[in-house]
């Protein structure tokens, strides 16, 4: 097994990292799966590498030193000199004369009553959160096989009237293998524009105005070339109508 498929997983792990640093804020979720895919297989790619052992040196077995110690001789012993005390001398006080000072004449202040100023609250504004601006794309001239993309039939089995349940969040009902598919086969493989516009459809208040700015990108993109784009267009249109239900 070669170091050369190793280097490879290498070169592809630094080019991801060095795109999602561009835009470290912002890192998508395909992103950063396509990542713990590289460093699983270059894991698993050094476990299967097989490991030659070499040879061990032969041990040096150091021979001990023997430790002479020399007998260290005491100091002699020195009488240090009492040291003499004398006894402290008797101090002997002489009373001071008291002499009482006359007490001041103090007089009790009068009271100080303090009249209270009215608070005055003023009230706080009510500001008014800003509502979000969706812009409404400028509209383009649709062919007759694109507003058929548009029409969706109500289904009448129960399997169908469960699949018109209503959508909170559009960006939750899609699987990783659906962001696959339908950035692949209808936003010409970009996943990033294909997350903005779920997040605009998502700011939508109505099914038109998000029908309006997905007819822009069905003709860009020509959602009606073949018969794949046409069935991931369909099943795209109908997760988003559920969003509006």
């Amino acid at each position: 097994m070669s170091l050369q498929t190793s280097k490879f997983l290498l070169e592809k792990i630094a080019t991801l990292h060095h795109n999602m640093c561009l835009d470290e804020a912002r890192i998508a979720p395909i992103e950063r799966d396509l990542m713990l895919s590289y460093v699983r297989q270059l894991y698993e790619h050094f476990l299967e590498l097989p490991v030659k052992h070499r040879p061990h040196a032969p041990q040096v077995v150091p021979v001990p030193v023997p430790i002479v110690t020399k007998p260290v001789a005491e100091p002699p012993l020195v009488e240090m000199p009492k040291p003499v005390v004398e006894a402290p001398k008797p101090v002997v006080e002489v009373p001071k004369p008291v002499v009482e000072a006359p007490k001041p004449v103090v007089e009790a202040p009068k009271p100080v009553v303090e009249v209270p100023k009215p608070i005055v609250v003023a009230p706080k504004p009510i500001v008014e959160a800003p509502k979000p601006v969706v812009e409404t794309p400028k509209s383009r001239p649709v062919s007759s096989e694109i507003t058929a993309l548009f029409e969706v039939s109500l289904g009448t089995e129960l399997l169908d009237r469960l699949a018109q349940a209503p959508i909170a969040d559009l960006n939750r009902a899609f699987s990783f293998n659906d962001r696959l598919l339908y950035s692949n086969e209808l936003f010409n493989s970009n996943l990033r524009y294909f997350e903005e516009k779920v997040k605009e459809i998502n700011y939508s208040t109505t099914y038109e105005a998000a029908q309006t700015m997905l007819e822009d990108s069905a003709i860009l993109f020509k959602w009606t070339a073949t018969d794949d784009r046409k069935k991931a267009a369909r099943n795209f249109l109908k997760l988003v109508r559920r969003r509006f239900k």
